[in-house]
């Protein structure tokens, strides 16, 4: 497991916007929740391992590009086309808002 922390400014995640970030050798994936709160997974897919950063939002979930999977805030699977994704989940980590920063933490383990 990587140890070391990332960051964003707050400003470069607007509501709406799904985006990558590097930490070490992981690749995470950020998005705002319906209520705007910054979310951190890695930046995969669990069904065809898509990079989710190229995905985008529908009703606050955080959609795959490639078949339409939906995510919630929670990382759990809320929806898609196809039935068989009951219990997929994503590999969240920890994130907050300080100081005009979104800090995601990467030292524990993932949540979610």
């Amino acid at each position: 497991m990587p140890t070391q922390n990332t960051s964003l400014p707050s400003d470069d995640l607007p509501p709406g916007m799904v985006c990558a970030v590097q930490a070490g050798e992981l690749r995470l994936v950020l998005w705002r929740d319906a209520d705007g709160v910054a979310r951190a997974a890695e930046d995969l897919c669990p069904h065809r391992n898509v990079r989710l950063s190229g995905g985008y939002m529908t009703d606050g979930n955080l959609t795959c590009p490639a078949h339409g999977w939906e995510f919630g805030p929670d990382g759990n699977f809320t929806g898609s086309p196809d039935p068989s994704a009951e219990g997929m989940c994503l590999k969240m980590f920890a994130a907050r808002e300080e100081n005009g920063q979104i800090m995601i933490s990467i030292a524990g383990p993932a949540v979610g």
